[in-house]
């Protein structure tokens, strides 16, 4: 439930996760929460950095080549509803920093 979400992020210092609805409930977190988001490659989207901004969280995020995606040169709208490639050490040393 929401109520349920919300008190899990309320308590949370270290969220990560995949960019996606469900990370907006970051904006649940204390200030200095180390926030740290998997993203497409592609999205332009910075929605999870400002909510990190306005809350005092430490943000980072990794952007991730996107698998089965067209390449973005003529793209309108891309799908970002994709899966993503995010080798094994470079995703350790992400969470570790």
């Amino acid at each position: 439930s929401l109520v349920q979400q919300i008190m899990v992020f309320k308590g949370a210092k270290r969220i990560a996760g995949v960019s996606g609805a469900g990370m907006t409930n970051t904006a649940f977190s204390p200030p200095g929460a180390a926030v740290r988001l998997l993203v497409p490659a592609s999205m332009p989207d910075t929605f999870f950095w400002f909510i990190s901004q306005l809350r005092g969280h430490s943000y980072a995020e990794q952007r991730c080549p996107e698998i089965g995606q067209p390449p973005v040169d003529n793209v309108i709208h891309p799908n970002w509803n994709c899966d993503i490639a995010v080798p094994e050490e470079a995703f350790r040393r992400f969470l570790e920093a």
